[in-house]
């Protein structure tokens, strides 16, 4: 559990099940920016679980995105490990995958229903772990026509 961390939040404190679930993801906010100039040109993002190891907690997404450089949607293939957290949790609460930089990239994935109840414990373990937020990615209105005008075009 994250010093600091509410009671009620300690059933969240496994992140597998969510990761490895089938549930189409959408990535709402992170604390970085992979654009050299600092322009936000990430929108729309989500993700589809490809493929999960039980065993060694590796975990493979197909993500897809929207270029507002370019003007079109980017699909790419991505894994991440997972392994617990801190002395003494065997909860898997911790995901990673390779990446530029040295400092600790952080980002909030959530499936559809987060956005008719948010999770307060999800919110709160973001704001507490992670520096400042630097771009926010998905708003569900604005994504929505934009992934129905997707579909309707391939």
């Amino acid at each position: 559990m994250f010093k600091g961390g509410s009671a009620h939040c300690r059933e969240n404190n496994n992140g597998w099940p969510f990761m490895s679930g089938s549930a189409p993801m959408r990535l709402t906010e992170r604390n970085f920016n992979t654009d050299s100039q600092n322009r936000n040109l990430t929108k729309c993002v989500s993700a589809v679980r490809v493929s999960a190891d039980e065993r060694s907690h590796i975990l493979e997404q197909n993500i897809t995105y929207f270029n507002e450089s370019s003007k079109t949607w980017i699909s790419f293939q991505k894994n991440f490990s997972a392994a617990a957290w801190g002395t003494y949790n065997l909860d898997i609460n911790f995901f990673w995958a390779s990446g530029p930089g040295k400092g600790s990239a952080c980002e909030i994935w959530v499936t559809d229903d987060y956005f008719e109840r948010r999770s307060v414990c999800c919110d709160y373990f973001y704001h507490i772990s992670c520096e400042k937020t630097q771009q926010i990615l998905y708003e569900r209105e604005e994504c929505s026509e934009m992934e129905k005008y997707q579909k309707g075009n391939r």
